[in-house]
């Protein structure tokens, strides 16, 4: 499911879009329905959808953790560093 979110981040703005629109107009055409309705049942699963976007989380705070660990050693123990 990670690998899907990247996928769904733009369905999802579209979604928040045709709620937008629906906000302002009262309506919405029956493309747009079939979208949520379509979305809905593809990312029903919350409880995977959670421990994906937390997997991604955790990634992302591990390279970025590990990139500044690296970072900080490279000056620190290697001279060729300190150019």
């Amino acid at each position: 499911m990670a690998g899907e979110i990247q996928i769904m981040i733009p369905q999802y703005g579209e979604l928040n879009r045709i709620y937008s629109d629906f906000i302002v107009s009262h309506t919405f055409s029956f493309d747009r329905q079939k979208f949520i309705t379509d979305f809905y049942k593809q990312y029903n699963d919350t409880k995977a959808f959670e421990a994906a976007i937390l997997e991604l989380v955790l990634d992302y705070g591990l390279i970025k953790s590990l990139s500044g660990h690296l970072r900080t050693n490279r000056y620190r123990f290697c001279p060729a560093g300190n150019r």
